[in-house]
């Protein structure tokens, strides 16, 4: 009897660490005014144009809003008001962390969004109980991108960066 008790609070603190780690597996920085924050979701897209060797047509780089995906609570109330005021973030620091990283550890994958404005904030919740997610939409005017290589031994070392200036049109 004892045993089983003991397996049984086994698998519910298992079961609590696996989604604790879960929700970790992206995190946010607002540059200035946040630690890091644990986020649900981040898309980021940029589109490249026809090229004169291919079509004969040349064009701009297209860049979508990126999307931040976070549970409802202090930092939607926080995006919806700097969204409301029309101010401009300097920077937003995105992590993509190793699963059951400590959060001084680095990256694998991070992107940083300078020059930052608050396009729309979507708040929405569904019947399952849950705390409800804000939907953060934001238009950078700069954009680098960073990856990093994980050796044998487990150390970091920096990989491969991109970076682009959305305002002057040009890449890094």
């Amino acid at each position: 009897m004892k045993g089983s008790l003991r397996i049984v609070f086994l698998i519910l603190a298992l079961a609590g660490a696996t989604a604790a780690l879960a929700q970790q597996s992206i995190v946010y920085t607002v540059e200035g005014v946040t630690g890091k924050i644990p986020a649900n979701s981040f898309t980021w897209g940029v589109t490249a144009p026809n090229t004169p060797a291919t079509t004969g047509a040349a064009g701009k780089l297209a860049f979508t809003d990126s999307t931040l995906t976070i549970p409802i609570g202090d930092g939607a109330v926080q995006f919806a008001q700097w969204a409301m005021r029309g101010e401009i973030l300097k920077a937003i620091l995105v992590e993509f962390p190793n699963r059951g990283a400590r959060s001084s550890d680095p990256a694998p994958f991070a992107m940083r969004l300078y020059f930052v404005v608050v396009t729309s904030v979507t708040l929405g919740k569904s019947g399952d109980g849950g705390p409800g997610t804000a939907e953060i939409k934001l238009k950078a005017s700069r954009v680098d991108l960073f990856s990093a290589h994980q050796d044998p031994t487990g150390r970091m070392s920096p990989g491969a960066k991109a970076g682009y200036d959305i305002k002057a049109g040009k890449a890094e």
